[in-house]
């Protein structure tokens, strides 16, 4: 016999609302500091303080050979990347010679407990003091690619 519907007591999540940002202009930081990442941030509002945001994000970073880091903030509280060390929590990428371009991401099921509006944006650093590209490779403009940033309220 098939399931054509799930009993009503299970519970199961939908999403709700999806916001994304994509970049696809190139960039570059010579910032041994964390720095925001311009146009690579999204706002949303939690419907219900219980909900959850599922955030995702693609970068395509190229280096020197050099580590970069790139970490995840919702409004002014780091949630990956916490730590001040170079590779402590960081979503880190490492290159040869700016010839590839290596795509640094991951996913993550924040619970911020808030219907206030949240800022979810990325920032990035480098280890060293060289220059990080996003989206292109070190010593080639004319190839370029995209980046992005996506949040997607889950229900309770």
């Amino acid at each position: 016999s098939s399931v054509t519907s799930l009993p009503a007591a299970i519970s199961t999540g939908k999403v709700l609302q999806v916001v994304q940002a994509n970049k696809s202009d190139m960039a570059s930081s010579t910032s041994q500091t964390y720095a925001d990442i311009s146009g690579l941030s999204v706002n949303i509002t939690p419907s219900s303080s219980s909900n959850k945001i599922l955030i995702s994000f693609f970068t395509q970073v190229s280096t020197n050979n050099h580590d970069a880091q790139i970490r995840l903030m919702r409004d002014s509280t780091t949630i990956i990347g916490s730590g001040a060390s170079t590779k402590n929590g960081t979503v880190n990428a490492r290159t040869a010679n700016g010839d590839t371009i290596h795509t640094m991401g991951t996913m993550y099921l924040d619970t911020p407990s808030t219907i206030s509006q949240i800022t979810y944006k990325l920032q990035w650093r480098l280890n060293v003091a060289q220059t990080v590209y996003l989206n292109r490779r070190m010593g080639d403009t004319a190839f370029s690619t995209i980046s992005n940033i996506t949040a997607m309220e889950v229900s309770a």
